[in-house]
């Protein structure tokens, strides 16, 4: 993550792990209703 982020703080890694879930929150969501 430091190639992506030079400058890791609280804020941004609290920020890089709330994309990341919300993101996966949102395909796997749409997975599921297509499947469904």
């Amino acid at each position: 993550m430091a190639a992506i982020f030079p400058v890791l703080d609280l804020y941004s890694c609290i920020a890089t792990k709330w994309t990341r879930h919300l993101g996966f929150c949102i395909s796997y969501t749409a997975l599921l209703m297509k499947t469904w």
